[in-house]
């Protein structure tokens, strides 16, 4: 699914703990008559919440995740509701069975290993898996208690504060024993597909669900002399090591991507975070930073996580330091013949070119007055006449904007239209200098050098010396990224041995390291992704 509900605010991804929603939400799809889109979906969620749409949707908007335990709840709600005659009671129950679909090949090599390597029997050794992988996705919100009997396995649930429990989903609407008996349901789904898939001769019609009131129970037919069924399994373990070769690669490639802009600090991974859901929207984006954070990098990342990724991503400078206003009117809207002095054949300007597509208007701060109010009206109408023309050209273009400049100063001075600017300032991305992200520069040091010999085809790769991509912490940087950048390869090309040593950064650089204090250890800015959702 590409999205759920309005704009980017709640936008799924793959990420395990996210697909228990994806699955209740694609069940929804496929058992309802009524909710066939996800948009409709989403509004019959915000009907069972009892507050105000928009209210909800900043909240998870500014919180950088919506799949929280109330959210789950009205969509079992809508899904138990909303299902066809005979789909209703087994609802939650069968989008266990889809969520067990999407994460069964991806962890069934790593419970095998777990399973091979206990000293128990088979009966206890996987009541002890099951219960860990429930733990795993539904968090710490449940006691469960599991019973052995000769031939099955029982789970007891229960609400580790049942009254705090009540308390948390009372002003939601909800009640707290539905919600238990909502996700007992589902992660029953889940542990009945999953025990049918590796268990041979599984037993499933003697798989059952009760309930009490406060307690619910789970009856897996397994019992101690039952096997794994190797047989079955053997495809999905296949398709689990294709499915880890690939993850390793996109990892590999993830952290190319990243690495011009993401690292370990903790602010950039929240700036990561925000441009992805940015980049779902197709609003306007105001990059804000000073030269040489990233503005361009971030820009065609927005453009590449978008739904107009691809070739068509247009960077237009919007000075008019060019030589003249009318050729920086003329770049970005084109001109007819004869509009202006030199103004030779008719021209098609980048607004034409990025038709479809992004384009990114860098250091907007630096456009003229004229330029400010033609670009007013583009970003209001998504028209535009070519310079010397009498004629409406239209466009559907997703507009990223840059700037390093204090706009609001300008507006106060009367040097930037206060108009333009509210139409700017509807997602702003502030890009932090490098100063502000001090775990980041050795990560980003190891990367530019790497990329700078792979560019130059280098057979013989040096790397930095021992320590110094930790001591280059101690610099302030002042030109960010593209001041490590070109420091670095200034350093590669001076550099006489297999490694680059302080003594071959740029003089600046070198004195001010001398005299800086030793940084000391980095912090490490990387967060876990925590379950608990179902």
């Amino acid at each position: 699914m590409d999205r759920l509900g309005e704009k980017d605010a709640l936008s799924l991804d793959d990420r395990s703990p996210f697909a228990a929603a994806e699955a209740i939400v694609e069940t929804i799809l496929e058992t309802s008559a009524d909710l066939d889109t996800e948009d409709k979906v989403m509004a019959a969620m915000l009907a069972r919440t009892g507050v105000g749409s928009e209210a909800y949707l900043r909240a998870i908007a500014d919180s950088g995740s919506w799949v929280f335990y109330h959210q789950i709840q009205h969509l079992y709600r809508v899904g138990r509701d909303t299902a066809r005659p005979g789909e209703a009671e087994t609802f939650c129950g069968r989008a266990g069975r889809t969520f067990l679909s999407r994460i069964f090949a991806d962890n069934i090599a790593h419970i095998l290993i777990m399973a091979e390597a206990s000293p128990h029997e088979f009966q206890e050794t996987l009541t002890q898996l099951l219960v860990q992988q429930i733990v795993f996705y539904a968090g710490g919100k449940y006691i469960i208690d599991p019973e052995r009997g000769k031939s099955e396995i029982v789970l007891r649930f229960r609400y580790v504060d049942h009254e705090g429990m009540d308390r948390y989903l009372r002003p939601f609407g909800l009640e707290v024993n539905d919600c238990l008996r909502h996700s007992v349901e589902f992660i029953g789904g889940a542990m009945h597909e999953f025990s049918s898939r590796i268990i041979q001769d599984y037993r499933e019609d003697d798989f059952e669900l009760s309930f009490d009131g406060t307690h619910a129970a789970m009856h897996l037919p397994i019992g101690n002399t039952d096997r794994f069924d190797y047989q079955a399994i053997a495809p999905f373990l296949v398709k689990s090591i294709g499915m880890l070769k690939e993850k390793q690669a996109k990892s590999r490639r993830f952290d190319h991507l990243e690495s011009g802009l993401i690292a370990e600090s903790d602010l950039m991974r929240d700036l990561w975070a925000r441009t992805i859901r940015a980049s779902k929207s197709d609003e306007i984006v105001l990059l804000r930073g000073e030269s040489g954070t990233g503005k361009s990098f971030l820009a065609r990342q927005i453009h590449e996580h978008s739904r107009r990724a691809g070739p068509t991503f247009v960077e237009a400078p919007v000075t008019s330091d060019v030589g003249s206003d009318n050729l920086a009117l003329s770049n970005l809207f084109g001109h007819e013949k004869g509009a202006y002095t030199d103004a030779g054949e008719q021209k098609d300007g980048l607004f034409s070119l990025a038709d479809g597509g992004t384009i990114f208007l860098d250091e907007i701060g630096d456009a003229s007055p004229d330029l400010q109010a033609k670009l007013l009206r583009v970003l209001e109408t998504c028209t535009f006449k070519r310079l010397g023309s009498v004629h409406d050209i239209e466009v559907d273009v997703r507009i990223i904007a840059a700037t390093n400049r204090d706009l609001e100063e300008m507006v106060e001075q009367g040097e930037f239209r206060r108009d333009l600017y509210y139409r700017l300032n509807l997602i702003t991305l502030e890009l932090p200098p490098l100063r502000e992200r001090r775990d980041d520069i050795p990560a980003l040091a190891e990367f530019l050098v790497e990329r700078a010999q792979e560019r130059q085809g280098a057979k013989d790769p040096k790397v930095l010396a021992p320590g110094l991509a930790d001591r280059l912490r101690a610099y302030a940087w002042p030109g960010n990224i593209r001041e490590l950048e070109y420091a670095l390869r200034s350093a590669l090309a001076l550099s006489d041995g297999p490694m680059i040593e302080e003594d071959d950064l740029p003089a600046p650089i070198r004195e001010a390291l001398a005299d800086a204090p030793d940084p000391g250890p980095r912090g490490r800015g990387l967060r876990r992704l925590e379950g608990g959702i179902i």
